[in-house]
């Protein structure tokens, strides 16, 4: 297959999608294999969607364009579950409780600070953790412990949030991560 129209995302039609990137997986004189990305939020509903291959060449000197073809393909939903309310449930003098409301059940693999870091009026506190607690079973809110309580902060004004992690892996029971980078607390 001619690498550079396998992998344009121009040639892959989704329907209600959007391509967001095409991989040549594999290519030889026996067959090729592409992996198609989709861009997050586009599948809103798990289920078939028409998929259009088009505008693809052949292997080697075969430059032959391929006709199109449409498939039926069962499509995973893929819209990333977002923060919609932030609780703060008590302050205990050495630590900050809150809730989090989520727009889909998630889960969260473990009890661990991989999750978020805390910042106040833009400054990492590095010395402080955020643990969100373990959640196994999907649920819509997540319960977060800061170890450090937060009151006079928040009481002066002070600008406090939790900052996604590369580590993120608060997820829908489909995969898709919490879309949440900043978490603002008021």
């Amino acid at each position: 297959m001619d690498v550079a129209s396998a992998t344009n995302v121009a040639n892959y039609i989704v329907e209600d999608a959007q391509v967001q990137k095409v991989e040549l997986v594999s290519n030889s004189d026996s067959g090729a294999r592409v992996r198609v990305y989709l861009a997050d939020n586009t599948v809103e509903v798990s289920g078939n969607y028409n998929v259009t291959v088009k505008g693809i060449k052949g292997f080697y000197s075969n430059v032959t364009e391929m006709d199109p073809v449409t498939k039926n393909i069962f499509i995973t939903e893929n819209v990333r579950p977002t923060v919609s309310k932030v609780a703060i449930d008590s302050f205990t003098g050495s630590a900050t409780n809150l809730t989090l409301t989520v727009s889909e059940p998630v889960t969260n693999a473990d009890a661990t600070t991989n999750d978020y870091a805390l910042y106040i009026d833009g400054v990492e506190v590095t010395n402080k953790t955020v643990t969100v607690a373990a959640q196994s079973t999907a649920a819509n809110t997540l319960s977060v412990v800061i170890n450090e309580d937060l009151s006079d902060e928040l009481a002066a004004g002070k600008s406090v949030k939790l900052v996604a992690k590369d580590t993120l892996d608060i997820q829908d029971v489909n995969n898709n991560k919490i879309s949440a980078s900043d978490i603002i607390i008021k």
